[in-house]
């Protein structure tokens, strides 16, 4: 279905696929503190995993018809991401992090984006 009006307002976390046609999704977004982004190949690989469970799950013909034509849709998807939690997932990625346990590591990275 469309996205409504002021979608992503008080979106703290996670990330959000839209698929977008026509543009109209991204006019409603609230962008005060989220930012679309352009897919990378990470981002196409797990919306590939995701349509084909959904696939399996529900025999979606709209899940199959977009699998038999995926790069038809590649350049129709956006990626949404809070902004706070863009800075925490790229600093968790920081080699200066990555040595640390899970815990440390997330408290690490949460301060070093507050701070």
């Amino acid at each position: 279905g469309e996205v409504g009006r002021n979608f992503a307002a008080g979106m703290s976390g996670g990330v959000a696929y839209l698929l977008d046609p026509d543009g109209i999704s991204r006019r409603r977004c609230n962008l005060e503190k989220s930012r679309l982004y352009a897919l990378d190949l990470e981002d196409k690989e797990l919306l590939q995993t995701m349509l084909k469970n959904h696939l399996l799950y529900t025999g979606s013909r709209q899940a199959a018809s977009m699998l038999d034509n995926l790069e038809a849709y590649w350049g129709h998807f956006v990626k949404l991401v809070p902004n706070y939690y863009k800075k925490v997932m790229d600093t968790l990625r920081s080699p200066q992090l990555k040595t640390l346990p899970d815990e440390e590591r997330l408290l690490a990275a949460f301060n070093a984006v507050i701070a």
